[in-house]
């Protein structure tokens, strides 16, 4: 469970970018329309059908990712050699190949 955890942080954290900007994208909307005085219930309806579209997207990548994660960690345990050094990780596999 712990790796599953370290895993799923590193996970979030690699794409911390594009969650912000799709929540500023859905803050400046939902401004816009409320600024128009225009009907707030469509763009919350299609916000949320996005958000959940975008959710089933995110776990499914991060299934692939762990999966591949676990195969590695299992690839590592098995090398006797752990001497060589990388460059800094930018996510989970990266740092899996380290």
């Amino acid at each position: 469970m712990k790796r599953f955890l370290s895993a799923l942080g590193l996970f979030i954290k690699y794409y911390k970018k594009p969650i912000w900007i799709i929540l500023l994208c859905h803050f400046i909307l939902l401004t816009v329309f409320f600024l128009y005085s225009l009907p707030l219930e469509p763009l919350i309806y299609s916000c949320v059908l996005i958000d959940v579209a975008l959710l089933v997207i995110g776990v499914l990548n991060f299934s692939f990712i762990y999966k591949k994660h676990k195969e590695l960690e299992h690839l590592k345990e098995s090398i006797l050699l752990n001497d060589i050094t990388f460059s800094e990780s930018k996510n989970i596999i990266e740092q899996d190949y380290r």
